[in-house]
């Protein structure tokens, strides 16, 4: 029932001897024979043209939700692959581009496609078929079926689900704060997607509708704007910044890029991913004249 079907390498000008691409091939083919021989699995390896990978994308991958449902599965599982949509894993500049690209069938659909990588010893491809030759039941953890889809949330209903929950603790919220009233020199840009205020402390959050990697570089350079909000003396009102996200991102770089800053990650259930640090740029005075407005602001939720 299950089929494993990989594309070769098309850099077939380079000369063998020192291709490290037609040596990946040889060994992901070898890997593939492994597990044929120990889970009886059928195995295929196909040579590619343009036309094969334009057909192959149409037929199997395009509006194929299972891919990025058992991408998950698989991380989850110990297996490093990336989770993007098919439209960005497989592709090179503007072209589709299937080359190193292993691909589990169950019947006549595709479930998985991961994505190989002859610079890296431990790709996605490599992990998977090691994992597989050493546990041929592996693929029992996949899903056959699509489950029915939820329509993702917007920035808009994750801000005011967010918010409620916050205000809840006691917290007054405003969203979209672009200026401060009486205080012109206080400015908001881009604007702040949701202050939270309770007493002397001020939140600030940058919302996302997705953890994708797109989305978590745009929010991290947004927020790093937040910290300053006033013209004239550069200072700003925000004890603390955070990226707010409807779950966690599955980019690990996502943690370890935002430790340089002080910007915090949080979701929308409440859960701190990475705390914030206090705000570098904090000006009390700045902060004061922010809070002096509050009765005068229009975008309180």
């Amino acid at each position: 029932m299950f089929k494993l079907l990989y594309f070769r390498s098309t850099y077939t000008e380079i000369p063998l001897s020192i291709s490290i691409f037609v040596q990946y091939d040889a060994k992901i083919e070898k890997m593939l024979q492994t597990v044929k021989e120990k889970c009886g699995i059928e195995v295929e390896s196909r040579d590619l043209s343009i036309e094969v990978e334009k057909s192959f994308y149409t037929n199997y991958l395009e509006n194929n939700y299972l891919l990025q449902d058992n991408l998950q599965i698989l991380f989850e599982n110990g297996i490093n692959v990336s989770i993007k949509n098919p439209r960005d894993k497989f592709k090179s500049g503007k072209n589709k581009d299937l080359s190193f690209s292993l691909f589990v069938f169950y019947g006549e659909k595709v479930i998985v496609g991961l994505k190989g990588n002859p610079v890296f010893q431990n790709d996605e491809v490599t992990q998977f078929l090691e994992r597989l030759s050493n546990n041929c039941s592996f693929l029992n953890l996949l899903q056959i079926t699509e489950g029915k889809k939820k329509a993702p949330r917007s920035e808009s209903e994750i801000i005011r689900e967010f918010a409620s929950m916050l205000k809840s603790k006691g917290y007054s919220c405003f969203k979209n704060v672009k200026e401060i009233p009486r205080f012109k020199s206080i400015i908001a840009f881009p604007d702040i997607d949701l202050i939270a205020v309770k007493g002397e402390e001020v939140l600030c959050f940058e919302a996302k509708s997705s953890s994708e990697t797109k989305n978590l570089y745009t929010a991290l350079g947004e927020a790093m704007y937040y910290l300053i909000n006033e013209i004239e003396n550069q200072g700003g009102f925000c004890d603390k910044v955070y990226i707010l996200l409807p779950d966690e991102p599955k980019d690990s770089r996502a943690y370890l890029i935002s430790k340089l800053t002080p910007i915090g990650i949080i979701l929308i259930n409440g859960k701190v991913i990475l705390e914030a640090n206090q705000n570098p740029y904090l000006n009390l005075s700045v902060k004061k004249k922010f809070l002096s407005s509050l009765q005068e602001m229009r975008n309180k939720i």
